[in-house]
């Protein structure tokens, strides 16, 4: 039985010829639901990216919004109307709070549905 060569990460990736998309401005609605214990919510998402600048989600139900997230590359805020909630600090903060370790490329890459090509 002959070996197997195994291929590199980057090698297998490039063999998909996947193009980035192309944007300086993109924007989108979705319609989600929402639910975690005790709630639920069928609700519309309207996000704005501008590209390695901001991204501005609103979460809205029946023309109301009921929160927001800002994101920068330095920067996040959220909004949830529902319970009064804020918070506003930076990727650091989030992963001390939290241990998520997010960064704006990150969410940038999924809301256009591009590459995580440093991750």
């Amino acid at each position: 039985m002959g070996k197997t060569r195994q291929k590199e990460p980057e090698s297998a990736v490039s063999l998909f010829n996947i193009q980035p998309f192309a944007y300086h401005w993109f924007s989108s609605r979705i319609n989600a639901e929402i639910s975690w214990p005790g709630e639920h919510y069928n609700v519309s998402l309207f996000f704005v990216v501008r590209k390695d600048s901001v991204l501005f989600l609103s979460c809205n139900k029946l023309g109301i919004e009921i929160g927001r997230l800002r994101c920068t590359p330095d920067s996040l805020m959220f909004m949830v109307h529902l319970n009064s909630t804020y918070w506003r600090g930076t990727y650091a903060d989030l992963q001390r709070e939290t241990g998520l370790s997010i960064h704006y490329d990150i969410i940038q890459a999924l809301f256009t549905n591009n590459d995580m090509e440093y991750y």
